[in-house]
Order: C-alpha cells, then sequence, then structure tokens
C-alpha cells in the first residue's frame, strides 16, 4: 500500500528542511546543495502523488493499492485530505479545495461530534477500530481547524471547532472537564471506543487541541450555536461556484485565551 498521508507528512519534512538550512547565515555550498535537494525532493514527490495517489474518480488522493492497482476508495478517510495542509504553494487550481470539501461535506462537516477517522458508508463494513468511525481525534481536528483558517474559511473552522469542543466540555465530573483521548462523532459527550486498550484519560493532544481553540475562539463558545444550522450554511456555501477563488491564504488570527471550558 502506498499511503497518503505519510507523504503529505514527508512533503511537509522536505519544505521544512530547506527552510531551516535557508536560516543559516554564511551558507556554505554544501547548505546550498542540501536546500537544493530538499526542495527538488519536495516537487517531485508532488508530482508523484499526483501521478500516483491522486483518484480522478473521487477528485482526491487515496491510498492506493500497488499490487491489485487499485485505490482504497470506499470510504471517507482522514487521511485522504492530508495533502491539502502542506501544498499550498503547490496547488495549481485552488478550487480543488472546494471540491473535496464538497465531496466529503458529511464526515467532514456533518457530525456534531466533530470530524471522525473514516466515513460510515453502508456498503463499506467497519472494522471499528480506534482510528475508524466513529472516533474523532483532538490532532486530527486542530489540523483541519488550522488549514481552515489559512484558506480564509472562518466560518467552516469554527463549525468544526465548536463542535468538537461541545464534546470536550460536555464529560465532566463535578465541575471538572475530563478530556478524553477520543471522542464519538455523533454523540456529544461520549468518548470513543475501540483498539487494544480503553480510552485513555487526560491526553496530551486533547489538552494541547483545546487550548489552541480556546486561544483563538475564546467567549465565542459560549454562544448560542446550532449545529443543524450551522452545517446546512456550510452545504450551501459549498453549492456555489469557485467559492475559493482570489482567496488569500493567511496566517491565524490568535486571540486572548477565555475561560470557557467551564461555563
Amino acid at each position: 500500500m502506498i499511503p497518503v498521508d505519510l507523504n503529505a507528512y514527508m512533503l511537509e519534512n522536505e519544505r521544512i528542511l530547506a527552510e531551516l538550512n535557508r536560516e543559516i547565515t554564511n551558507k556554505s555550498d554544501e547548505i546550498k546543495q542540501k536546500i537544493e535537494e530538499f526542495e527538488t525532493n519536495r516537487k517531485n514527490r508532488w508530482k508523484d502523488m499526483n501521478d500516483v495517489l491522486f483518484n480522478d474518480k473521487i477528485g482526491c488522493w487515496n491510498d492506493y493499492n500497488f499490487d491489485l492497482k487499485t485505490y482504497n476508495d470506499r470510504r471517507f478517510y482522514f487521511s485522504n485530505i492530508m495533502p491539502l495542509f502542506y501544498s499550498h504553494d503547490l496547488l495549481e487550481d485552488k478550487n480543488i479545495i472546494f471540491n473535496i470539501l464538497r465531496t466529503y461535506h458529511m464526515s467532514l462537516f456533518g457530525h456534531v461530534g466533530g470530524v471522525p477517522c473514516s466515513g460510515n458508508e453502508e456498503d463499506v463494513p467497519g472494522v471499528k477500530e480506534q482510528w475508524d468511525f466513529p472516533n474523532v481525534w483532538p490532532l486530527h481536528v486542530q489540523m483541519f481547524v488550522e488549514f481552515l483558517q489559512k484558506i480564509d474559511e472562518d466560518e467552516m473552522a469554527y463549525h468544526v471547532a465548536r463542535s468538537f469542543f461541545n464534546s470536550v466540555r460536555a464529560i465532566r465530573e463535578g465541575d471538572n472537564v475530563i478530556f478524553m483521548e477520543k471522542y464519538d462523532c455523533d454523540k456529544i459527550g461520549k468518548k470513543g471506543e475501540g483498539g487494544e486498550y480503553n480510552n485513555q484519560e487526560g491526553f496530551g493532544w486533547t489538552n494541547g487541541t483545546t487550548l489552541f481553540l480556546l486561544n483563538y475562539y475564546g467567549n465565542r463558545f459560549n454562544e448560542e450555536f446550532s449545529h443543524e444550522k450551522s452545517y446546512q450554511n456550510i452545504k450551501e456555501q459549498l453549492t456555489k461556484d469557485n467559492p475559493i477563488e482570489n482567496k488569500e491564504i493567511k496566517e491565524n488570527n490568535i486571540m486572548n485565551s477565555k475561560e470557557v471550558l467551564v461555563k
């Protein structure tokens, strides 16, 4: 199997390594050669990812079974969209973003508790492991929220962030919020299940993602929110022609943290 997500991570690693070497003052010829190698490898990897892993039938990247010469495309997997996160400067057609969001709108925006690891298509039996539907992992939420912020889709980003945050805030012992490792996408405040061990409490990335979301959205998390209404608005937006056209990719505008977990 040729994986989408690992190649996407390598794409970003090559960008970071080139950038770190560019920060060196008084660069030697060896350093200059390294920069060129990392940049060339990244461009070549991106071309290969699109030649091999991009599935024209779906309009997205899919893991590819090299032996069977088939795509693993019978359901949504979060790994499918990871190339979007690391290829802003390489995407020649930004509207591919819109097409992918539209194709996977149910999995990405349609669940009250956040974005699941995989789709729940009825014709594809799920194995119900920890990286399967209906589990929502905080790291996926943050990656997707940051991406939506960078392409200036603020309402989509808030929708995803608020859906996940509502689940985080709902699991309590008295006045204390208990951070779980993973959550159920279809039931607010229900911990995720499956895998080789029980769901863990106090997980580091749940703390980290929650702090990131609080730092950005603050007291907005205390405002009234209808998941269904927000989802319908997103679906309407995704039916428009070229909604991402002429939008610039921007850096996150971090706001001050607010005390909203216990409210």
